[in-house]
């Protein structure tokens, strides 16, 4: 049996195979991994090791073509999606040693072996799409009620979500302070606080401006002002989505993310909260907005990414 393998989970993200490094850069590494990149990753790598016990295979220096048998495996015997198995491919990938790293991302029979798994069991092609339209016109005829924080609240998130077009969790870095919020009597812009998942460094999600419209069901700014005028009276955080239970601590993505599917249900669509952004990706390409223009509203990192994953138009 390897003798590095799952008790060796603990350092997955502290730089191990560089032996110059203090304990203070090894803190500051570990704490680049987002916690649910670290769950996931170690999920995975628990389940790579284990395998690579069995089959006498250090998980740290794996050779191409044991990467590829245990691949294989997860792909005939596991039965799991194309896109499960280049998960693990890239979880492994990421945390071996550099060398072998290296000798992985390189290895042309890897590469062409993943072709050929997409071959043999081709990729679903996803289902189109709601339309954003439908349910903006939904929103502007059935507005909440306005002395319901819970109303106001949640539809106030979808708006945001439906011009905005980014993710549900990017909700949760929005803050009412000065410099974050601004406000004006034709518009309000947000200053996105650091924490989406594209951020790095320096580099952050540009801010977010909403204009006023003429329906007050469509008005970011006009919702806005009559959730902060709901909240004031116990408001206690910066967050502007506050939970709507005794305490009003900030809204968590999972809160929000319940907000936004049962607003949808309200207004038609059966699906879940994360669809939102699918949505108005498809929406503004079928609409003809530059693709510029779309990366920088729902903050992108990359058109690939979003033609590959997200574009879900019509099928005809």
């Amino acid at each position: 049996m390897s003798t590095d393998q799952p008790r060796s989970v603990a350092n997955l993200f502290r730089a191990r195979f560089n032996p110059h490094l203090s304990a203070a850069d090894r803190d500051l590494i570990e704490q680049s991994w987002r916690p649910k990149s670290r769950k996931l990753y170690k999920l995975r790598w628990t389940r790579w090791s284990e395998w690579c016990d069995v089959n006498k295979i250090p998980s740290h220096k794996p050779k191409v073509h044991e990467v590829l048998a245990y691949l294989r495996h997860l792909f005939y015997e596991k039965e799991m999606a194309l896109s499960t198995v280049l998960g693990y491919k890239s979880v492994i990938l990421t945390l071996v040693h550099p060398y072998y790293q290296s000798q992985l991302r390189s290895s042309d029979e890897l590469k062409r072996a993943l072709i050929g798994m997409e071959v043999v069991r081709p990729r679903n092609r996803p289902a189109p799409i709601w339309v954003v339209d439908d349910v903006l016109d939904s929103m502007r005829r059935r507005p909440p009620d306005r002395d319901s924080l819970y109303a106001v609240g949640r539809h106030l998130a979808l708006l945001i979500l439906l011009f905005g077009g980014r993710r549900v969790h990017d909700l949760t870095l929005l803050h009412v302070r000065s410099g974050e919020l601004i406000q004006s009597a034709s518009h309000v812009v947000f200053q996105p606080r650091f924490g989406s998942k594209t951020d790095k460094g320096r580099t952050r999600q540009s801010s977010q401006r909403f204009k006023i419209h003429e329906s007050w069901g469509l008005s970011v700014p006009a919702v806005l002002k009559q959730y902060l005028a709901l909240t004031a009276p116990f408001r206690q955080h910066s967050d502007l989505f506050l939970s709507v239970r005794v305490h009003h601590n900030p809204a968590s993505v999972q809160v929000l993310r319940s907000w936004i599917k049962s607003a949808l249900a309200l207004h038609g669509v059966q699906a879940s909260a994360g669809s939102t952004r699918s949505a108005v990706a498809t929406a503004d390409c079928l609409a003809g907005i530059s693709l510029e223009d779309i990366l920088k509203k729902g903050n992108w990192s990359n058109s690939s990414t979003l033609h590959k994953h997200y574009f879900r138009p019509p099928q005809l």
